[in-house]
C-alpha cells in the first residue's frame, strides 16, 4: 500500500515532453480527480436508464506553503499571470522509479489564490487543469524502466 506521503508532484516549465521535471516539495494534500461527462438514455424498451459516457475531465489541486523564493512557487505563480502552459505529473512514487504511475499532461494554473491565515503557514490552494493548446491528450503514465 501506498500512502500520499510517498507521492510526488512534479511541474516542467517547457511542457510535459520536455523531461526535465522538478519536485514540488513543499506540497500539502494533492487530489487527482479523474470523471467522466455522462448523458442518461432514457428508452421505453429498458426499466432501467443509462449512462452513456464523454469526455474524460480532470484536475490536480494541491496546496502549496507561500515562499516566494522557491522555484516551483515562482513557476506556478508566473506561469499563472502570464497564461502560460506548463507541464504537470501526479505519481505514486519518484518520477524516474520503474513502477510508478500517474496522470501527466500540460495545463494552466487555473488558480492561485493566496490565504493569509493568522497563525498558520500562508497556503495557496492551487488548480492545474488542462490546457486547451496542448498537443497531446492528458495521459496515465506508468514508468517502465
Amino acid at each position: 500500500m501506498t500512502t500520499g506521503l510517498e507521492m510526488n508532484l512534479y511541474f516542467d516549465e517547457a511542457g510535459m515532453g520536455e523531461g526535465t521535471w522538478t519536485e514540488c516539495g513543499d506540497v500539502g494534500d494533492v487530489n487527482v480527480p479523474h470523471a467522466a461527462n455522462k448523458t442518461k438514455r432514457k428508452v421505453r424498451k429498458n426499466k432501467y436508464e443509462r449512462t452513456t459516457m464523454g469526455q474524460f475531465v480532470t484536475q490536480v489541486t494541491f496546496s502549496l506553503v507561500y515562499k516566494k523564493a522557491d522555484p516551483v512557487f515562482v513557476m506556478l505563480r508566473d506561469a499563472h499571470l502570464n497564461k502560460s502552459i506548463i507541464g504537470v505529473a501526479a505519481m505514486t512514487g519518484p518520477i524516474d522509479e520503474a513502477g510508478s504511475e500517474g496522470m501527466q499532461y500540460d495545463c494552466h494554473v487555473t488558480d492561485f489564490p493566496m490565504n493569509q491565515p493568522l497563525e498558520e503557514d500562508s497556503m495557496i490552494d492551487i488548480v492545474v487543469e488542462p490546457a486547451s493548446e496542448a498537443d497531446d491528450d492528458p495521459a496515465w503514465v506508468e514508468i517502465s524502466s
